[in-house]
């Protein structure tokens, strides 16, 4: 129950990240409610935690609930506790509550957009008035703590589809900060992928490095699931990279096994992506009379590549790709 991360653990130098992260610090100081919005794997738990620690509340619990990872039928049971005989299945010593938990701290609500109405109105009642009751009981326990939530959901659309209370929205909503997309941080993806791979060389006991054109290839790439995608591929490419120097062409190796892959958000859809590219490499190969040494140069790709890509187009170099 204690948040690990502070500020300066969020790295970035793009405009973007220096914008939404003084705001989150300036935010800190107010102890007020903050709603966290932003994609997934754009690091809202980070900030929570980071907010947590730069606040008045940093020697106190901070907890995190996951909302959208609890059962909804024992969703209220978990955030306010309930006690002995309160239900079938029931610990017979009843269970103190994640609120209760956090008391004098600060309670992360991730996911609540997920929150089913039952817990939406308990929740808005513990806002107004500062208590909570165990389920089963019949008495009222004082709380005291901060909330920080988060959702990777349009809030205001779910209201307006009648599945999010009005009233909640606006309680919750005191405090908003909108998280930029990986894609939006321009010159933060190079900076957090070395930072990534000197995380996972000392855990690994290894010393891989980027290319300048791996980089580049980094950078180009649409990173569909954020920081968290990133993470990922940095850790499988210092795992399974047999070199020290990282090519580009073993990068895009590590794109295959990611979910989400596109190259360029303006791309046309994959099939026909792979037609273009398929006629692109047989009308290269007819005009180096079939010298994969000579295309591959042409195509700006090593034999390898070409080799890979030959094999998974199945191309049959008498017949061109039709669209």
């Amino acid at each position: 129950m204690l948040a690990q991360y502070h500020f300066d653990d969020i790295i970035g130098i793009s405009s973007k990240i220096a914008e939404v992260k003084q705001m989150a610090e300036d935010y800190a100081y107010i102890d007020a409610t903050v709603l966290i919005l932003g994609a997934s794997g754009t690091g809202k738990e980070l900030f929570a935690q980071s907010i947590h620690n730069a606040s008045l509340r940093h020697k106190r619990p901070f907890v995190a609930v996951n909302c959208g990872a609890i059962p909804s039928t024992l969703l209220e049971s978990e955030l306010f506790g309930y006690v002995e005989g309160a239900f079938t299945g029931a610990n017979k010593k009843g269970k103190v509550g994640f609120f209760e938990l956090a008391h004098g701290g600060t309670i992360f609500l991730d996911e609540i957009g997920e929150m089913n109405k039952v817990a939406q109105t308990t929740l808005l009642r513990v806002i107004q008035e500062r208590r909570i009751m165990r389920l089963g009981d019949d008495k009222y326990l004082p709380i005291d703590v901060r909330i920080i939530a988060a959702t990777n959901k349009n809030l205001a659309q779910l209201v307006a589809n009648g599945e999010f209370r009005e009233d909640l929205y606006y309680r919750i909503n005191v405090l908003p900060l909108q998280l930029p997309s990986l894609n939006e941080r321009s010159g933060d993806v190079g900076v957090l992928a070395d930072h990534f791979i000197s995380i996972f060389n000392k855990r690994f006991n290894r010393e891989v490095v980027l290319s300048k054109e791996a980089k580049k290839l980094i950078n180009d790439y649409e990173w569909q699931g954020n920081i968290r995608q990133l993470l990922n591929v940095m850790e499988r490419v210092v795992i399974v990279s047999k070199e020290k120097v990282i090519s580009a062409d073993f990068i895009e190796t590590m794109f295959d096994g990611s979910a989400g892959y596109q190259t360029h958000k303006t791309r046309p859809p994959a099939e026909a992506e792979e037609c273009l590219e398929k006629t692109k490499i047989l009308r290269v190969l007819e005009e180096t009379n079939y010298n994969q040494k000579e295309a591959s140069e042409r195509l700006g790709i090593n034999r390898s590549t070409l080799y890979r890509k030959l094999k998974s187009y199945n191309i049959q170099f008498k017949k061109t790709c039709t669209m």
